[in-house]
């Protein structure tokens, strides 16, 4: 019998005192990969089945793989070995609904001709959840119509998608996080491996790289990347010459089979998985890969979830995404801890940590609609982050005026920006404030927010601009959120402003726009890819 871990068990106890204080909704789990969600997930069965009398709870575990379907089922197998798990997944050749615990790929499930009533939903990997349609909301369909009172817990990474922005609240099938548990917290308690990256020889340049569903076109994304390939590899042969196990993410197959061949070239022991490739070839690849008699496994599109090998240090990234869950699902391919792993090399060619930022702060975007729906494309101002028309050159709100794009396809310089927020170098800058504005700001999927926009001038300047103040520095602040958002607005509220606190952002504006009240200085850290208040005086 395995025992969860404090953070494990904390998880749990978290999921269950929300679904008890809030009688409809569903919560999600955030649990970043190597965190044992398959742990947590055997826990929250084992307490579910054993709060009622047998025969009065069933629970069905639903993912969209067979590996993450038979990991769950073996993890539950561990965790409460007295309970009798079934498993639904015609890939595994097995559909057995009887138990009181059935774990199913959604594809066999939700095809099933009788479902039993089903008190509790738990769904691996959430963020595949559309927002509607789609195989998991016509099974949730059919199993509210067999017992109206279900409860669906999610659990996942990464909470969010790049057809929507977060995953929670609003017309979101989940309502909200209950339970976080962070990187760096994993990290300091010995549970996942650092990552680190460096500068590469080269990066490709995306712009003028068509769309297709919110992420690269494929073709031409391979294109781009295919013409760097062969600096990418000698860059990584140099820079992996004391790592032991390398790990490339691709854009096609032809792109994954010249990678593999460049380093063979090279005199590195390497192979290559896809969706071509057949079921008992890749198993035995990948046996050979984690038994290290293979130095450099070359993939596309099959070792994003649900693959377990801790002994990766060094990640290529040779494939460009905009989505913002799969570059963090990549890069957690290399933070499983294993003997004698100091921390996993992230070499990034893509483009990949510049767009989307530290892997514990990303950056979050929601898909810009365009024909179809009437609306025109829109971009975010980097200043004041409001959405604008894509052909905006000035923005109307902060004045920034966007950069013309003249760089070449590809670029011989990279980012050095950090993975972990922790590893930023703080830039911090005092500013005398003179004034401070504030107003609604809205983005979508979001609740309204404050926006307060603090006028000044850094201290210790002198002559001309002490006598213009000029913008330095905004806030969100966020009065209408919830939990841990709602309590830092009520702890910078009671500080800045004598009025009770209402959880009204236009309440919140009207008042402090007649106050007057705000600090005299603010320190900001400027170093990441937004300014950051760290102090008000």
């Amino acid at each position: 019998m395995v025992s969860p871990r404090d953070y494990q068990q904390r998880s749990v106890n978290e999921i269950w005192a929300w679904l008890s204080a809030n009688q409809t909704g569903h919560p999600v789990a955030v649990l970043p990969t190597g965190a044992g969600k398959s742990i947590i997930c055997a826990v929250l069965v084992r307490e579910a089945l054993k709060c009622a009398p047998a025969g009065h709870v069933r629970v069905l575990v639903a993912t969209h793989s067979k590996e993450l379907v038979e990991q769950n089922y073996e993890k539950h197998c561990l965790v409460s070995p007295e309970i009798e798990g079934g498993i639904y997944a015609a890939s595994i050749g097995r559909k057995e609904l009887e138990p009181a615990v059935v774990f199913a790929s959604i594809q066999s499930i939700a095809r099933a001709p009788d479902l039993p009533a089903y008190n509790l939903l738990i769904i691996d990997e959430c963020h595949r959840v559309p927002p509607d349609g789609g195989q998991y909301n016509k099974l949730i369909e059919r199993l509210l119509e067999k017992n109206p009172k279900l409860r669906v817990i999610g659990l996942t990474a990464t909470p969010f998608r790049l057809d929507q922005g977060y995953i929670y609240g609003g017309d979101n099938l989940f309502s909200e996080v209950a339970t976080e548990v962070t990187i760096p917290e994993l990290i300091e308690q010995g549970y996942l491996s650092k990552v680190i990256s460096c500068k590469t020889a080269a990066v490709a340049n995306m712009k003028g790289v068509r769309k297709v569903g919110g992420d690269y076109q494929q073709a031409e994304a391979a294109e781009r990347m295919m013409d760097l390939s062969e600096v990418a590899v000698a860059d990584a042969v140099v820079r992996g010459r004391d790592r032991k196990s390398w790990l490339f993410f691709c854009v096609t197959v032809d792109h994954a089979r010249q990678v593999r061949d460049l380093l063979k070239s090279h005199g590195i022991t390497a192979e290559m998985v896809s969706g071509e490739t057949s079921k008992a070839n890749r198993a035995d690849i990948i046996r050979r890969f984690k038994a290290g008699e293979i130095q450099a496994l070359v993939n596309c599109e099959v070792l994003t979830t649900g693959f377990d090998a801790p002994s990766v240090d060094l990640i290529g990234m040779l494939r460009p995404t905009a989505s913002t869950a799969l570059y963090m699902q990549i890069t957690g391919r290399g933070m499983r801890i294993a003997p004698g792993k100091v921390d996993c090399l992230i070499l990034d060619y893509a483009g990949n940590i510049q767009r989307h930022g530290c892997i514990d702060d990303p950056s979050i975007t929601v898909k810009k609609k365009g024909k179809g729906d009437g609306q025109a494309p829109v971009k975010d101002c980097p200043k004041c982050q409001i959405f604008v028309p894509i052909s905006t050159k000035v923005c109307p709100e902060c004045e920034f005026e966007f950069p013309i794009d003249s760089t070449p396809k590809l670029e011989n310089r990279a980012s050095n920006r950090a993975l972990l927020k922790a590893d930023l170098q703080p830039i911090l800058v005092k500013y005398d404030i003179i004034a401070a504005s504030y107003h609604v700001h809205k983005k979508p999927n979001r609740p309204p927010t404050m926006r307060v926009t603090y006028s000044g001038h850094e201290t210790g300047s002198t002559g001309f601009n002490t006598l213009f103040p000029s913008e330095v520095c905004s806030e969100w602040i966020s009065v209408e959120g919830d939990g841990y958002a709602r309590k830092k607005a009520e702890e910078w509220w009671h500080r800045w402003s004598k009025a009770p606190f209402t959880p009204d952002v236009d309440y919140c504006v009207s008042v402090k726009q007649k106050e007057g009240i705000h600090p005299t200085q603010i320190v900001v850290d400027i170093a990441g890819k937004y300014p950051r208040i760290l102090e008000r005086i």
